[in-house]
């Protein structure tokens, strides 16, 4: 499970707390000093859960809630290999983030985003009224208790965000000597490369599109860049090319197709 990872920061918080804005910011940070990262949202991988399983995976229990998501995880990063260092938001209970920490244990930090209501108010376009009723959802599954069982709580109330990502940066800093040492490594790593022909991947994809409609489907990257780009993936031993592409086709958007001939 996650062979190449080497930290997972998932943040909880109350409803507009400035969870997203802080994971991107500290992905961001991680991006400048050479370490790969990327920023990911729980509910999509939840959402490929519910798909895969063919219904909703809210209604299991949350240990087995957190158990389906670790597998997609893990099938998602053995696929993007170059990934050291996942932020991930955002935890929607507290049993639930009880649970992935249990499972994950040190390979997890959790970032507790504690911001008063009217800072939130200031984030946020919605009326009070409806960050009220969002608040006493939350407040059902015990968000607001996540602070107890987390590594970091950080004071999202100061006068720039850029403070607050500084803040959580240096501290996970001073808890993990990976994020010291990571970028020289990867900048030695990659001076010791030569990619010959030989040694670049075969990978293969497929135009997707709905015959009847003449609808194109593409696959939404989930990070900073925000690219929409054609399903596609690396060829695996034994495969051709056109099995990859269906194979690769189905993995990334849930479609099963047929490939039909092009013509030029």
């Amino acid at each position: 499970m996650f062979q190449h990872l080497g930290m997972m920061i998932a943040y909880g918080g109350m409803p507009k707390s400035g969870k997203s804005s802080l994971a991107k910011g500290i992905c961001k940070k991680l991006q400048s000093i050479n370490i790969n990262c990327i920023h990911l949202k729980i509910g999509y991988f939840m959402d490929l859960v519910s798909n895969a399983l063919g219904s909703d995976v809210y209604q299991l229990p949350e240990e087995k809630q957190v158990d389906e998501l670790v597998k997609q995880l893990d099938h998602y990063l053995n696929r993007h290999y170059w990934i050291t260092i996942i932020t991930i938001e955002s935890l929607h209970s507290l049993t639930f983030t009880q649970a992935l920490k249990t499972l994950l244990g040190s390979l997890i930090q959790i970032v507790y985003v504690d911001t008063t209501l009217d800072t939130r108010m200031n984030f946020s376009v919605d009326t009070i009224e409806n960050l009220h009723i969002n608040d006493t959802i939350k407040i059902s599954y015990s968000v607001d208790k996540i602070k107890t069982t987390a590594n970091f709580i950080i004071n999202n109330n100061l006068d720039s965000l850029n403070e607050s990502i500084d803040y959580l940066f240096e501290m996970l800093k001073a808890k993990n000597e990976k994020l010291t040492y990571q970028s020289k490594v990867n900048i030695q790593y990659l001076s010791k490369i030569n990619l010959l022909s030989h040694q670049f991947v075969l990978s293969a994809g497929a135009i997707l599109i709905r015959k009847s409609t003449r609808e194109v489907c593409l696959v939404h990257v989930l990070d900073d860049a925000g690219e929409w780009v054609l399903p596609k993936g690396r060829k695996n031993m034994n495969e051709t090319r056109s099995e990859t592409a269906l194979r690769e086709t189905y993995e990334e958007t849930g479609y099963h197709c047929s490939l039909m001939p092009l013509i030029m």
